[in-house]
């Protein structure tokens, strides 16, 4: 399996996980911050050389801490940069 075809799996797998918990929040009344990212807006300001931005949009978006969102991001990038 190629590192694009690995990133858009496991891409798929978590937006699945995420909308189980989506499910399991709104079944349980749970109040959950926002986890939706547009990967269409990393990439926006990947393309403007503007990394840090993307990083701490996605660090807000989700919740995440800004190694979790530098490493999201570098997936991101490296997925967009090889065409997935």
């Amino acid at each position: 399996m190629t590192d694009a075809e690995l990133a858009r799996e496991l891409s798929q797998r978590v937006q699945a996980l995420e909308r189980r918990v989506q499910r399991l929040e709104a079944r349980e009344g749970l109040d959950a911050p926002a986890t939706e990212v547009s990967e269409d807006e990393i990439v926006a300001l990947l393309q403007q050389n503007k990394k840090v931005e993307a990083v701490k949009l996605y660090s807000e978006l989700t919740g995440a801490g800004l190694g979790e969102a530098k490493s999201a991001v570098d997936r991101i990038e490296t997925a967009y940069l090889s065409g997935a």
